[in-house]
């Protein structure tokens, strides 16, 4: 192991933000969509984009989860380590996920029997969710909870990156990556046309398009910015302060200007244009640069995201992103949450989001680090970079 390789915690409190804001979308979902203007002088500033948007959180995650989990393979290549054991790789990603997914399936099921007195869903839709096959194949199974619509697209990413490892070298990268978008665009341009030859509806042009084939750009970025990194002194730490700032600047910039771009052009979005096959790629390519941006320990306008609180949020990020959407949708049908104002979003993120970190954290306490422990201490790990 080297002695390079160690955690960075700016990439964690980013895996954070990520979460929160898709609480964000989601609170802002549940309270009803509107614009969110504030006022400046003798005009109003248009942020409703920061709150319709919130999904974009999960464009973070796909792209950081690429790099994190690349990255020690690529520094095994580069050092000439032996590569991390497949067979461990794989438990680790089992456990890191499906513990925590698990026990929230069962406590909906739960919930529902005791409440309901009946399944949830069917028998069949269960053994589904047990292996997440979910929103796949000709008759797509639609997960219980909302946002478990990306465990399997996360899921596929870990069974195909042993697979991109061999194309994950300076020389092969630049193939790699046109290789990806190439297959990306084409995927989504499939899709839509074959949607709107059967007159899909807009959420089934979203089961359609959103599958992995449709976010491998992502991935393959993240995990070409791993090979990057993996090149640097220091794995990226000592970047100077300049050319991270520049990165991260740059990276913000890319992502603000895409959110404009999509704010403007919503309604037609669904109907084929061309943000649909590319919006993700080019957000993609802004978090990357942040993210490499963000290796620096250099970079002294990152301190918010080195920050303690900013970390922990980091750490629990995963159980945030499973139980917000639910707590938030339970409260949005609370009758006492529009007593303090009608519009119910300040409460919903200032309940919703107390109730969320009580939640997240006790499923990190009780299911998510216990599981990592043991995990860690059955089989030899290749540090905590690969925690993605």
């Amino acid at each position: 192991m080297s002695g390079g390789l160690r955690e960075y915690p700016s990439l964690t409190a980013l895996r954070g933000f990520a979460a929160l804001w898709v609480l964000v979308y989601h609170a802002w979902v549940e309270a009803g969509p509107r614009l969110m203007l504030v006022p400046l002088g003798f005009t109003d500033l248009d942020i409703t984009s920061a709150f319709s948007m919130g999904w974009i959180g999960v464009d973070i995650f796909f792209s950081l989860s690429a790099f994190l989990l690349a990255l020690p393979f690529v520094s095994a290549a580069r050092e000439g380590r032996d590569q991390p054991r497949l067979r461990d790789y794989f438990q680790r990603r089992v456990l890191r996920i499906m513990p925590a997914y698990y026990v929230q399936l069962a406590l909906v099921l739960g919930f529902v029997w005791w409440a309901e007195d009946r399944l949830a869903i069917a028998p069949s839709a269960i053994a589904a969710h047990l292996v997440l096959w979910l929103n796949m194949g000709p008759q797509p199974v639609p997960p219980l909870v909302g946002v478990w619509w990306t465990l399997p697209i996360e899921f596929g990413y870990y069974l195909l990156l042993p697979f991109l490892v061999p194309l994950l070298t300076p020389k092969r990268c630049i193939w790699l990556v046109l290789s990806a978008i190439i297959i990306t665009v084409a995927y989504r341009y499939g899709m839509f046309q074959y949607a709107v030859g059967k007159g899909a509806s807009v959420g089934e042009k979203v089961v359609l398009l959103e599958q992995l084939p449709g976010h491998l750009d992502q991935f393959v970025l993240g995990s070409v910015a791993a090979v990057w990194i993996a090149s640097r002194p220091d794995y990226g730490r000592s970047l100077d302060a300049g050319r991270a700032r520049s990165l991260t600047i740059i990276g913000v910039a890319i992502v603000i200007l895409m959110m404009a771009l999509l704010h403007w052009n919503v309604m037609a979005y669904w109907e084929g244009h061309p943000l649909l096959f590319c919006f993700h790629l080019i957000v993609s390519i802004g978090v990357t640069a942040f993210i490499i941006g963000a290796c620096s320990d250099q970079h002294p306008d990152l301190r918010l995201l080195r920050w303690r609180p900013m970390v922990f949020l980091g750490t629990i990020s995963y159980s945030i992103y499973l139980w917000h959407q639910l707590i938030i949708q339970w409260l949005g049908k609370q009758d006492w949450i529009a007593l303090p104002t009608p519009y119910t979003l300040p409460m919903l993120l200032l309940i919703g989001g107390a109730l969320t970190l009580v939640a997240a954290w006790l499923s990190w306490r009780l299911i998510e680090a216990p599981c990592l422990r043991w995990g860690r201490s059955a089989f030899r790990g290749d540090g905590k970079v690969g925690s993605g």
